[in-house]
């Protein structure tokens, strides 16, 4: 059985990527980028494995930002870093009209009601 990275790690590791993105902030030394692109290669592949479980809620957004990350896209990986659960719930409510309808069915078994129903 593997043990789910703790939530700092990914935190961490992001709120490190977001800042050396700010306009202030240096340029990675040439010598630095091989072992720093090898590094985050293998958080996103920690973050994916945790990612397939069941994470507590805090790993969950951590670890997806640290693959937003890992993946360039860094404008959603600081997104994912900074928002709150609340202002997250709150941003949903206000902005796409949702309404909690119970836990997701998954995608097989939705597509599979939805074909009987019509």
């Amino acid at each position: 059985m593997r043990h789910e990275f703790d939530w700092n790690l990914y935190a961490l590791a992001a709120t490190i990527e977001l800042e050396r993105h700010r306009k202030r902030d240096p340029v990675l030394p040439d010598w630095l980028s091989p072992s720093y692109e090898l590094a985050w290669e293998s958080l996103v592949k920690f973050a994916l494995a945790d990612l397939a479980g069941k994470p507590a809620e805090s790993t969950l957004r951590c670890a997806l930002s640290v693959v937003a990350l890992g993946r360039g896209e860094i404008k959603l990986g600081a997104l994912l870093n900074h928002a709150e659960t609340d202002e997250i719930a709150a941003h949903v409510e206000d902005n796409l009209a949702w309404v909690n309808r119970g836990p997701w069915l998954g995608c097989t078994r939705t597509l599979h009601v939805r074909w009987r129903l019509s």
